[in-house]
């Protein structure tokens, strides 16, 4: 049975696991993410300026819209620029990936001479500083590169958030996802990440360093469809002694009344091996697999069944009257069968998950 990471605020419970909220440990790593003074950031400062600037004027923001709506082919809707929220740290890169979708709006606009047919002499100083900044080709080149390099570095952390985020989260899928993070910060060789890659690497060394160690490796070596794998470089501190002396540590934390049975070194060595009581691991793991694959199957047909059978009658519906068309159509109806869960197998890592989840960027 997998252990679900629960955050309790019981006396009991506290002396057993000591519990941190692990999306906010990623959010902590994010935040230190940003505050690593890396060099392409300082061009993050003008962007934040130009942002600013845009956004302060509904005129400015107008004329933007004006000049998109004039250009040959435009289809709408019209961009507008966007601010990054201090809440939200995905909402910086979307407000730079729009500065960027709008740069020859931009160029456009700091030719236009109704630029200056509002404000006073202090604003036209303002839009003339800003106006520079926008004719600048470096600091395009410097937000393509910030943008690309951005996008590389949050695509895995909001993985990792909505990994951590959810409400069946286990604690073999938080070690495996910070051990994700580590290794792919770890693999980046350009002098410019070299400032991001030690401040992560320090920021997830340092949430590791406070975590409840023991139980975190134990939840990983319990998987049956993992157990030693993640750990195979380090055999030399995982032998069958130290797993075995880490099991016997969380025996006495859990079940501090009883002793360790004298079976205990033996169930946890034939575990390992997949021998004695554990020899037919590999087939139950393999029938429950199955079994998964199968359930999923057969519920992605009941789901598509069931918006058939609404499509259908929307359909028949229609040749009476059209408004009864609109209230049977599939976009405002719920389907009575639960959403399709992943195809994964209850006690797996849920890799697929990890692999192929995309942050809503």
């Amino acid at each position: 049975m997998p252990i679900r990471y629960v955050a309790s605020t019981s006396t009991e419970l506290s002396q057993f696991l000591k519990a941190h909220c692990t999306n906010t440990q990623v959010d902590l790593v994010v935040r230190n993410y940003f505050a690593s003074k890396a060099p392409l950031f300082s061009w993050t400062k003008e962007a934040d300026e130009v942002i600013k600037w845009l956004r302060s004027r509904t005129y400015l923001l107008a004329l933007l819209r004006d000049i998109q709506e004039s250009l040959p082919g435009f289809q709408g809707p019209a961009k507008t620029v966007i601010r990054g929220v201090a809440t939200r740290w995905t909402s910086h890169y979307l407000a730079y990936r729009r500065l960027l979708e709008l740069h020859k709006v931009l160029l456009l606009l700091a030719d236009d001479p109704r630029l200056f047919l509002s404000g006073n002499e202090e604003s036209h100083e303002k839009t003339r500083s800003m106006l520079a900044i926008i004719r600048n080709p470096l600091f395009w080149h410097a937000l393509t590169r910030y943008v690309s390099m951005v996008k590389q570095h949050l695509e895995p952390l909001a993985i990792a958030a909505n990994i951590t985020q959810s409400n069946d989260c286990r604690l073999d899928q938080v070690l495996i996802t910070f051990g994700t993070l580590f290794h792919f910060f770890e693999s980046l060789e350009d002098a410019d990440e070299s400032t991001i890659k030690t401040a992560v690497i320090r920021s997830l060394e340092m949430r590791w360093s406070k975590a409840d160690q023991d139980v975190f490796i134990a939840a990983v070596l319990l998987n049956p469809y993992v157990r030693m794998r993640p750990f195979h470089r380090l055999a030399h501190i995982f032998s069958p002694a130290a797993i075995y002396a880490l099991f016997d540590r969380l025996w006495q934390r859990f079940y501090p009344s009883e002793p360790v049975p004298a079976t205990f070194y033996n169930s946890v060595t034939n575990y390992l091996q997949e021998r004695e009581e554990f020899a037919g691991l590999s087939l139950t793991k393999s029938a429950i697999e199955n079994a998964a694959k199968a359930q999923v199957q057969c519920l992605i047909v009941s789901y598509m069944l069931s918006f058939l059978l609404i499509d259908t009658g929307a359909v028949q519906s229609e040749s009476s009257t059209q408004s009864h068309s609109r209230l049977a159509g599939p976009h405002n109806c719920r389907s009575p069968s639960p959403r399709p869960p992943s195809p994964c197998n209850p006690y797996s890592l849920d890799m697929p998950d990890i692999c192929q989840l995309r942050a809503s960027l």
